[in-house]
């Protein structure tokens, strides 16, 4: 047909693409429970517990299934201004709007938790006290 007005080139839709190397999503957002803080962003997170913390230095990717194994430092504050960063594993899963984490410790293979987090909750975490 003349003069007939011809559609716009159609754009394709949008797609969400995983960061390179990694195999799913990023874990985003603050998660917590009455006694534990995780606050996560794109290039990594911070734990807060009672007289400890810790911290993941790169994003927290989650396989298909929703679980997550990252590598990070803990230190346990007891009473005192210093401590020692040990490596630490971070290691979760995530269903909706809950996440399951146990902090292992590298050196010893002590866990800590098992902590049932839920995502936007964000708990005041008592300081540790001076001894």
């Amino acid at each position: 047909m003349k003069g007939a007005a011809t559609a716009p080139p159609r754009r394709p839709a949008a797609t969400t693409v995983p960061p390179r190397g990694g195999s799913g999503p990023v874990l985003q957002g603050v998660w917590g429970d009455e006694e534990v803080n995780l606050t996560v962003g794109q290039s990594g997170g911070r734990f807060e517990q009672y007289c400890a913390v810790g911290t993941i230095d790169q994003p927290i990717l989650l396989d298909a299934n929703g679980r997550f194994s990252v590598a990070g430092t803990f230190l346990r504050n007891r009473g005192g201004p210093t401590g020692v960063h040990e490596p630490a594993r971070y290691i979760g899963s995530v269903d909706g709007m809950g996440m399951i984490l146990t902090v292992t410790l590298a050196g010893s293979n002590e866990q800590i938790g098992p902590f049932t987090l839920l995502f936007g909750r964000m708990t005041q975490v008592r300081p540790c006290p001076l001894v």
